[in-house]
């Protein structure tokens, strides 16, 4: 396996206290296109599969409703970024600098970085991780770099030896969506004992700038709002929607905001998500209470606890690192291949010789 990789670079993540400081510009995320992906993960060049925040008036939602029937996705078919680059090549003229014309051979994207916002999430909480390694291959061509995340030995080990409770914990999350949601077509609407089938998506295509550092992401949304009375634009209308264990006491409430809100944190505000919507659950998946969470709120609402974290941190950390990849990512037609994982004190770049991890098709590549 060594053999397969060669090593070309090290970014330092410790100590994080270095990352701290005032935070670096960070635009404001803007919608620049979307796509959906049907019941059989085919890909539609529209926003059909959006759909709205509805929720029942009662919470007291059982989360184990329709587990037996569940139609799942199949895990061990990777997309990779090939969503993201059937959008693209769609949408050139979204790509084409201001007042220019896009000429026929001029195909670059005037972008930095195209990748999905799951993992720029993963980066930017990267200085407070300790437990899960995470790879991602990365590849040059015509001046973007392109981030496909791969996953790691250990993920999958977890995936394949998952109990039965812990698929039954994924599922939970499905429903909440399912019980809280409904189609914005009413011919479409399924009643509540219908099966959940996660392979359909809605997906947001944000442009955002991060200090110098230009990237188009793609982000799967889970609702937004029915009756926009401000007429508010995408993502501003759109709502993340999660569940967790009620808290009960001070180590659950230090547990919820140094781990989870650190992620619905990072997730949200990369994709200009201003509203996480969470159900706080029971024991036995039943959903007892709807809390709504500001994303730019969050970083103050843990300020005061001790060792959480910090949103200032994370944005350093990302800017500093993408600094990096910039200036060691240089040749094209090859793949590169970021690591994070034990000692856990840096990140590694090395060059690979696996074919298994070259992402971009050649259909992209020759369009």
């Amino acid at each position: 396996m060594a053999a397969d990789y060669k090593l070309v670079s090290k970014f330092s993540v410790q100590p994080v206290d270095k990352f701290e400081g005032e935070c670096p510009y960070f635009r404001q995320p803007k919608q620049v296109g979307c796509f959906s992906l049907d019941e059989d993960r085919l890909f539609l060049d529209n926003d059909s599969r959006l759909r709205f925040y509805s929720p029942p008036e009662i919470v007291n939602f059982d989360l184990r409703v329709g587990y037996n029937e569940f139609i799942r996705r199949d895990e061990e078919k990777k997309d990779r970024l090939d969503d993201m680059l059937r959008w693209i090549e769609k949408h050139p003229e979204k790509f084409a600098l201001s007042g220019d014309s896009q000429s026929q051979n001029d195909k670059s994207l005037h972008t930095d970085f195209v990748t999905w916002r799951g993992h720029m999430t993963k980066i930017l909480c990267t200085p407070y991780e300790r437990k899960e390694p995470w790879q991602m291959a990365v590849s040059l061509n015509k001046g973007t770099i392109y981030i496909s995340e791969v996953e790691t030995a250990e993920a999958r080990q977890r995936r394949l030896n998952q109990s039965e409770r812990q698929d039954q914990m994924c599922y939970w999350g499905y429903k909440f969506e399912d019980y809280v949601t409904s189609p914005r077509e009413p011919t479409k609407c399924k009643g509540i004992d219908e099966p959940i089938n996660n392979t359909e998506a809605f997906c947001s295509v944000v442009r955002c700038r991060l200090d110098k550092h230009s990237m188009v992401f793609g982000a799967e949304v889970d609702c937004c709002i029915r009756n926009n009375s401000k007429n508010t634009s995408p993502p501003l209308n759109y709502i993340e929607l999660k569940t967790s264990r009620i808290v009960e006491n001070d180590r659950m409430q230090w547990s919820f905001e140094r781990y989870k809100l650190l992620k619905w944190w990072a997730q949200s505000f990369l994709a200009g998500i201003p509203k996480v919507v969470c159900g706080f659950r029971n024991d036995d998946g039943v959903v007892k209470k709807l809390k709504t969470f500001n994303t730019l709120e969050m970083p103050s609402s843990v300020a005061e606890s001790q060792n959480t974290w910090a949103g200032s941190v994370c944005l350093n950390f990302c800017n500093r690192m993408l600094d990096w990849v910039k200036s060691v990512v240089r040749d094209e037609d090859v793949v590169y291949m970021l690591h994070w994982r034990e000692p856990f004190t840096h990140i590694e770049l090395e060059l690979s010789k696996r074919q298994d991890d070259a992402f971009l098709r050649d259909w992209y590549l020759t369009r």
